[in-house]
């Protein structure tokens, strides 16, 4: 992500970052899915048509926690698809009991589906 002024030229008005703290991110702040981190770019000076303007850069970094996505996708799935199987084990005879069993393991994954996104 890059930030520079696109009215006033680097004549007016310099960005810079702050020595101490160029980005502050809460301690209390956390995702669930992602680990974040930050990298500061170094200050550049971009030169236009219109002028020269300076710019700051950031990059944001996002990786996947993978403990997550196990324990809230992976792991439910996988039960539900075996409590599916259990379909099978019940006597043709009994064909409610098979599709109440199927539809409600349908309708489950679908709602964990909905809540994980």
């Amino acid at each position: 992500m890059f930030l520079e002024s696109w009215r006033l030229t680097e004549d007016f008005q310099t960005l810079v970052w702050s020595k101490n703290r160029p980005i502050g991110i809460q301690k209390a702040y956390s995702l669930d899915q992602f680990d974040l981190q930050v990298r500061v770019l170094d200050i550049q000076n971009v030169k236009y048509m219109t002028g020269n303007f300076s710019q700051l850069g950031v990059v944001l970094i996002f990786s996947r926690k993978l403990q997550f996505y196990i324990l809230q996708i992976y792991f439910p799935t996988v039960l539900f698809v075996i409590i599916s199987w259990l379909t099978f084990i019940i006597p043709p005879a009994y064909a409610q009991g098979r599709i109440i069993l199927t539809i409600t393991t349908m309708l489950t994954l679908a709602a964990l589906f909905t809540l994980s996104t």
